[in-house]
């Protein structure tokens, strides 16, 4: 059972229509530090067979994909991926919120690609509105940006939101990633990663947000219909015939 703060908002019960209030301060963004390197992967070779990663199929076949490769920065309002130039996609998410899970099991590949392929700048803001543990789950996703495997750590703490979020839960988490687990354990409690989490929630805040998840592309936020699928998803972020 996480350890709740009943002081915070709370997710949204169910997932609600765009007003203009929600919408996040036009504000650039601020690198703090480039970490990870560009991973621009084209085809998969798999038994000698070469397989194109469909941009408009399942989005299921894109997890196959090496998300910790994407390029991670985090700035002053959340965790930037991918490179600036194309539209820009705010996601707000708590990682202890059920509909943030849920949300992510449909357009969390999507995603993933667009950031990859350098179509979309995903910016992944999480904020600390549920518990504690949500604090934890925003500084690990910190300290993997450090190791590489910001998205990756991203997705996995969405799709285990009942799982160990103790300290020593993340490491065993980032040492299955690969990541050296003192370093990782270090950076969990250091004074720059609690400083990024508790400005990514003063920032959402500031912005207007007091629920979660909630999707904006250039500041306006995207709809139920559009967040559907992941087709339907990258519609909404790049329009028709993409």
């Amino acid at each position: 059972m996480p350890d709740e703060d009943p002081s915070e908002p709370r997710e949204a019960a169910e997932p609600t229509e765009p007003t203009s209030a929600d919408a996040p301060a036009a504000r650039r963004r601020n690198p703090l530090v480039v970490v990870g390197a560009v991973a621009l992967l084209v085809a998969v070779v798999v038994g000698g067979i070469w397989f194109q990663t469909s941009r408009e199929g399942d989005v299921e076949e894109v997890g196959s994909t090496g998300t910790g490769g994407i390029d991670a920065v985090p700035v002053d309002e959340g965790m930037t991926f991918g490179t600036a130039g194309g539209p820009i996609v705010d996601m707000y998410v708590d990682y202890q919120c059920t509909h943030c899970a849920e949300l992510d099991e449909v357009i969390g590949d999507e995603m993933a690609l667009l950031a990859g392929s350098g179509d979309a700048e995903i910016v992944v803001r999480p904020v600390r509105f549920l518990s504690r543990a949500s604090a934890r789950g925003a500084a690990a996703l910190y300290c993997a940006a450090e190791a590489g495997h910001a998205y990756e750590m991203h997705q996995s703490l969405l799709a285990d939101i009942a799982g160990d979020f103790t300290p020593s839960g993340l490491t065993e988490r980032a040492g299955a990633m690969e990541i050296d687990e003192a370093a990782f354990s270090a950076c969990l409690t250091d004074e720059a990663t609690t400083d990024w989490v508790g400005g990514v929630t003063a920032a959402a805040e500031s912005d207007g947000i007091n629920s979660v998840p909630a999707v904006f592309v250039d500041g306006t936020r995207l709809s139920d219909a559009e967040l559907r699928s992941g087709p339907a998803f990258r519609i909404a972020v790049l329009g028709d015939g993409t």
